[in-house]
Parts: C-alpha cells; structure tokens; sequence
C-alpha cells in the first residue's frame, strides 16, 4: 500500500483541498492562460493558509465525450500544476475527469505527484452529470489495462484513491457500497473516496462510516 500524505501537524484528519481548474484551451469559456493560472494558484494558496495538507487538481468541468481527455488537456494539466507547485509546497494529486488514469498517472510521474484519484474504479457507471453538455456514456475500468498503465509509467510508487458509488453517476450493477469498498484494494486502490451528492454537498455521515467499517 502507497501512504497517504501526512498531515501538517503529525496529528488527526488529513485535509485536502479541491483546485477547480476553469475552462481549459478549446472549451467554451476559456478565459485565458492568465486567469486559469492565477486562479488555480491563487486558490492553492489560499488553501495551504488556511490549514489544508494537500491538494487535488481537477478539470471539474470537462466536457469530453468519454473517460479518456485529448492530448490538450494533458498539457493544460501540466502547466497548472507547474504554477500550483511554484505557489503551494503542498504534497499534490490529480483528478483527471472523466476518469482518465492512463493521462493520471502520466502526469504523476511527471511532475512527482503523491496521488492520483479517480471518480470510477470498482464500479461500473454511466454519467448523469450536472454541469456537463456531454451526451451520458458508459464508464467500466478495464482492471488489467490500470495496472499495466500504472506500471508502464512508472506510477506504482504513487497512491491511488477511488470513489465508490461516486456522485455524478448512475450504478448500472446492485452492489452495496461495503461491497465496492471491499473490492477497492485488489483493483490497487491505496484510499476510498465517499462524496456527496453533488459538487460541493458534504457526504452523508452514515455512508462515511460504512465506508470506513467496511475498510477495516
């Protein structure tokens, strides 16, 4: 199993903060290089004042028509988190939406991330976005093509953090949500995300703990 970060204090939770990345080059409502870059530092700093850990940076708004981004958003991802870096010492991982591990861990490798987290591991989904003009699609990891990316990359030195019944999403199997946790390890998952909802809903306390008994 990969670590987690540690925290700042030696002591309780691990808080990790969310740079949202605005439109990215060749998505409406590109604004610019200067205003993705600035906000994405800007935002990384303000977190690291504010007590945080580390960071996760995500195109929360891509619009791609699969799981798997063009090679522009790639490079826009790595000239983010070159000026996220420069503004933050903060350990970083990626969120490469849709749920693009190949690009993921690609960029980890690359820039000597801590983690990648993917919104869809274990379990197979199709889209049910709120803030996505993209038609609903499929998504179903193919377990064996992760891990030989994983390797190929030379990414098996960094974490891997799933969703389970992730937000955003339709379940298209009956699994219980202790089920996914427990199938999270063997597809090389190193941490199990529960979220809310929605963007920016805190998830249910009662699932969290499910989630963590299940885990143990």
């Amino acid at each position: 199993m990969v670590p987690l970060p540690r925290t700042r204090t030696g002591a309780g939770p691990l808080l990790v903060g969310m740079v949202h990345l605005g439109a990215l080059p060749g998505q409406e409502g590109f604004a610019g290089w200067p205003a993705l870059l600035e906000r994405a530092a800007d935002d990384a700093r303000a977190l690291e004042s504010a007590g945080f850990d580390a960071l996760v940076v995500e195109n929360w708004r891509d619009e791609s028509p699969g799981p798997f981004v063009g090679p522009e958003v790639v490079a826009a991802f790595g000239r983010a988190l070159a000026h996220v870096r420069a503004a933050s010492g903060l350990p970083l991982g990626v969120n490469v939406l849709p749920n693009d591990y190949r690009a993921a861990f690609g960029l980890a490798a690359a820039w000597d991330l801590a983690f990648v987290w993917l919104d869809v591991l274990v379990d197979r989904v199709r889209t049910d976005y709120a803030v996505s003009r993209a038609a609903p699609f499929e998504v179903a990891v193919d377990r064996d093509d992760l891990a030989r990316w994983r390797e190929r990359l030379g990414a098996r030195g960094v974490g891997l953090w799933a969703s389970v019944h992730p937000k955003h999403y339709r379940l298209l199997d009956e699994r219980s949500l202790e089920a996914s946790v427990a199938l999270a390890p063997a597809w090389g998952a190193d941490a199990v995300v529960v979220t809310g909802a929605a963007t920016g809903s805190a998830p249910d306390p009662a699932r969290v703990a499910r989630a963590a008994a299940a885990a143990r």
